[in-house]
């Protein structure tokens, strides 16, 4: 629509720390965690992702992303609900047999939708 948002989603990979650990353990992954996102490292690694890093110089694979989180009105937050990460799980839990050539897309795709249908009733989001 002329004007409007574009029609994507912006998702970002993120760390994540523990919570069932120490705090000094906890303290130790920030840090880590932290030493590892320097503008050093961005510029060793700058064509291997795209960085929300000081120093990352996009390249002409980044572009499309890069204009997208620049445009405004800016795209919707990815969805980052209950139902899609049982959908991501489920998918990424069978599709390495279709992509392998274990199993044809018809069987992975049946099995994707018996995992999720599982999950989803396990987590109470849908009730047949």
């Amino acid at each position: 629509m002329e004007g409007g948002a574009p029609a994507t989603t912006i998702w970002w990979d993120g760390m994540v720390i523990a919570k069932n650990i120490s705090d000094e353990e906890a303290e130790a992954a920030f840090k880590l965690i932290v030493a590892g996102l320097s503008p050093e490292m961005v510029k060793a690694n700058n064509g291997a992702a795209i960085w929300l890093v000081p120093g990352y110089e996009p390249d002409r694979l980044a572009k499309g992303a890069i204009d997208t989180l620049n445009t405004s009105p800016a795209p919707k937050s990815y969805p980052s609900t209950s139902a899609m990460g049982l959908m991501h799980t489920a998918v990424g839990n069978n599709v390495s047999d279709y992509l392998t050539g274990a199993t044809d897309a018809e069987t992975t795709l049946a099995e994707i939708e018996k995992d999720y249908l599982v999950s989803a009733r396990e987590a109470g989001l849908i009730t047949n």
